[in-house]
């Protein structure tokens, strides 16, 4: 592909972008109980995939349904 060709030229991705963001508004708006829903399951993800600062047992049982043992 050469330099002066665009995959999307950017007014293109902007109107995207513009798109987007109408629509997540419009479902946070129209469907506050799934709005809930998915912010609660992206922050459930966002603590099970993200390093532990504390390995330990118990701090690794906070953010986890598992108990620690002993």
């Amino acid at each position: 592909m050469s330099d002066d060709q665009q995959i999307c030229p950017p007014d293109k991705d902007e109107e995207w972008e513009a798109a987007a963001v109408a629509a997540v508004q419009s479902f946070s708006t129209s469907m506050p109980k799934g709005w809930a829903d998915l912010l609660a399951m992206t922050d459930d993800l966002t603590r099970l995939y993200a390093p532990a600062a504390d390995a330990s047992p118990e701090a690794i049982a906070e953010t986890s349904n598992v108990s620690p043992k002993g």
